[in-house]
């Protein structure tokens, strides 16, 4: 996922950080007008899936909206005072979640609850470490972070953070290079995507939980900059590319030892925010500015569109709870599916929160900034 705190030596591309430069510039003009915490918004489906369709009161004239708004209850629970913005955030099962962003210090900041979103603690992290970025959680015990050393310059460090307990405690090792995205598909074995601003596109695995990271060849492709990434399986996975003339997904099939181009025809995207693969055919792609999510069921060959509601500003992450029911988050806006993705519709919630990533179990976790937690009821 793509989260804020991607500066100096950083794998972005331009078009990235003036993404990142507006959501801080939009999280300054709010801070202006108030205190601004951390955020996390919990949901679970409170009325049966295939509900008949009901309009949208938050929605505009002329826009459908097939489900009824109010399918997922959504309320807010106090978190640590000092966390500052959530940035990202992992389920790792029906009860136990882990969100992590950075402290008002600033510092990196991670907490955990264990009882589906009701109370958060924070365990203690090693010193010196700068926002936390990316997290993923593959297993009921085991979770990585990427964060940096605060070195004090343009390449500092890039570190791991790894948990074998849930969140409870946290070990640091480095990273070979800058990290934009990271994903694995279980408890040992990760992909890191970025690569140092200058020098190049980078791709590393490691199947010893960050032990050893062994390099991929990404020399044969166009890539200039690489960002989110998924795998539904050690050999099937799915980078965003974005760059000035378009965006698009590299894809490979073998491991990584082969990478093939896919959505080339996004129309004028310049930027794609998260990858979301729950099989090696099912994948969703999300443009940042855009009124419909991509969508594959063959892995790549053809993607489709799946239109959002036109009032929707900007979409930055999605997750499922199953084959058919999945949410997404962006700026000020929840939308959720029951069918899919052929039909997104507006969730009512409580508000106020500038909303960056969420994760699905039983129970869905939306984290960001500019507001309080929330969680399911």
């Amino acid at each position: 996922m793509l989260m804020p705190n991607r500066w100096r030596g950083e794998p972005a591309s331009f078009s990235a950080l003036l993404r990142r430069l507006s959501r801080r510039e939009r999280a300054v003009r709010v801070r202006a007008l108030s205190t601004a915490v951390a955020a996390i918004v919990i949901g679970t489906w409170v009325s049966a899936c295939g509900s008949p369709a009901t309009a949208n009161p938050t929605t505009p004239p002329g826009v459908e909206t097939p489900f009824v708004s109010n399918a997922r209850a959504w309320h807010k629970v106090p978190i640590p005072p000092d966390a500052e913005a959530l940035s990202v955030v992992a389920c790792l099962s029906d009860s136990t979640c882990v969100a992590a962003g950075s402290t008002n210090k600033p510092r990196a900041l991670i907490i955990v609850s264990s009882d589906r979103g009701q109370t958060w603690r924070e365990p203690t992290l090693p010193d010196g470490l700068q926002g936390v970025t990316n997290l993923v959680c593959p297993t009921s015990a085991d979770c990585y972070a990427v964060t940096r050393a605060l070195a004090g310059s343009p390449k500092d460090p890039y570190v791991l953070l790894s948990s074998r307990d849930a969140g409870v405690t946290w070990q640091a090792s480095n990273l070979p290079t800058a990290v934009a995205g990271i994903t694995c598909w279980n408890a040992t074995s990760c992909l890191i995507v970025g690569g140092w601003e200058g020098e190049g596109v980078a791709a590393f695995k490691t199947t010893d939980g960050g032990l050893h990271w062994t390099a991929f060849d990404l020399s044969r492709t166009s890539a200039q900059s690489l960002d989110a990434v998924t795998c539904a399986d050690e050999q099937h996975c799915w980078v965003t590319v974005n760059r000035f003339k378009g965006a698009y997904v590299l894809a490979t099939n073998d491991g990584g030892h082969t990478w093939a181009e896919q959505l080339r025809n996004l129309g004028g995207y310049d930027d794609l925010s998260d990858l979301y693969c729950q099989t090696i055919a099912r994948c969703w792609s999300i443009p940042t500015a855009s009124n419909s999510i991509f969508f594959t069921d063959n892995g790549g060959e053809t993607w489709s569109r799946q239109p959002i509601p036109d009032r929707v500003f900007s979409i930055s992450s999605l997750a499922c709870s199953s084959e058919v029911v999945c949410v997404v988050v962006g700026f000020h806006d929840i939308l959720s599916t029951r069918d899919g993705g052929a039909h997104w519709g507006l969730e009512t919630w409580p508000g106020g929160v500038s909303l960056h990533a969420v994760a699905c179990h039983a129970l869905c976790v939306a984290v960001g900034e500019t507001g309080v937690v929330v969680s399911n009821r």
